[in-house]
């Protein structure tokens, strides 16, 4: 009877701690989940070209409108952040009379950027920004109907 005990104990720790590490596997997997790969677009409008100033002031409505804030203004590039709640982030947009770049510069740490992958929430600010931006170029280009 003792010995049975002793090997109902055994298998009791033994499952304890496949449990532990399980949970602890499982954890590790799920706390990753809200990570993806940097989304930095870039599009070119081809041989349609536009005027500097119209595709700047396109950008600047098209940030305004995903609601981001522009920092600073420098020749073919507009700096421009976004903050929600604790995650924040700072991009460099370049232009030309053809096209845009989207470039990430700084994140708070809760966005966990580690150079390949960020949070998630900075791929839906961007993927909205995005869309914002082909949209007043297009219509800046005569390309898209308001």
């Amino acid at each position: 009877m003792e010995e049975k005990k002793a090997k109902c104990r055994q298998l009791r720790a033994r499952f304890s701690v496949i449990c532990v590490a399980l949970v602890a596997a499982l954890g590790g997997i799920s706390c990753r989940t809200h990570l993806e790969r940097v989304y930095n677009p870039s599009h070119d409008l081809g041989v349609v070209t536009i005027e500097l100033e119209t595709m700047k002031e396109a950008i600047r409505g098209a940030l305004y409108k995903a609601g981001w804030t522009v920092v600073e203004e420098r020749p073919q590039e507009t700096i421009a952040s976004v903050v929600s709640g604790r995650h924040s982030a700072k991009i460099s947009v370049s232009y030309t009379s053809s096209s845009w770049r989207i470039q990430l510069m700084e994140s708070s740490p809760g966005l966990q950027y580690d150079g390949q992958v960020i949070h998630k929430r900075y791929s839906f600010w961007i993927s909205r920004l995005d869309r914002h931006m082909r949209k007043a170029v297009g219509v800046a280009a005569g390309l898209q109907a308001k």
